[in-house]
């Protein structure tokens, strides 16, 4: 469960995304065509789980409005200074995803999924440590990076995807897209 982001804002995190790969760390990239804010992850479910997750999803875009979000900042999982993961920060004004999310969580626990014992944070996975190579260089940068102003959008729907992982990374299919509701 998950938000797509527009090509512009893909486009955008892959120059981010180049400007960190002159620092040489081991470092496995998002490919900026699979970039998405996810939502919910499910995990392995049961093909009746899938149809039960596909009617929270419906139900859920009949009462959810469109909002916007802005990519804010790079940070890392679980800090900087021990990164695991990559990320950019999201500002949503009035805590849509965040609201969304609790929605999901809440109504994915009533079919059997876990909820997230993590709290939830807006952000956009953009790269996952593989090894300490070079990680010394990745704080400075990463803290004191001149992140683009302006990168909004306007979220209008949200997408249920299905991952499949490969020998040459993630692919993803989109099983329904579920338009959010329009005031």
């Amino acid at each position: 469960m998950a938000i797509p982001l527009a090509p512009e804002i893909r486009k955008a995190i892959g120059r981010v995304q180049d400007d960190l790969k002159k620092l040489d760390c081991d470092i496995k990239w998002v490919e900026p065509e699979n970039i998405h804010l996810t939502l919910k992850f499910l995990g392995d479910i049961s093909s009746g789980t899938v149809e039960d997750a596909k009617q929270i999803q419906e139900n859920l875009s009949r009462t959810a409005q469109p909002f916007a979000i802005e990519l804010t900042e790079l940070g890392a999982f679980p800090g900087i200074k021990n990164p695991r993961v990559l990320w950019i920060g999201l500002k949503d004004e009035n805590n849509h995803i965040a609201d969304l999310v609790l929605q999901l969580e809440k109504e994915c626990e009533n079919i059997g999924i876990k909820k997230e014992q993590r709290p939830f944070s807006p952000h956009i996975t953009i790269g996952r440590i593989r090894s300490p190579r070079n990680i010394a260089s990745l704080f400075p940068v990463v803290t004191n990076y001149p992140f683009p102003s302006g990168l909004k959008q306007n979220c209008q729907s949200f997408v249920f995807y299905q991952s499949a992982l490969t020998s040459q990374g993630p692919l993803y299919k989109i099983l329904k897209e579920f338009p959010l509701d329009k005031p």
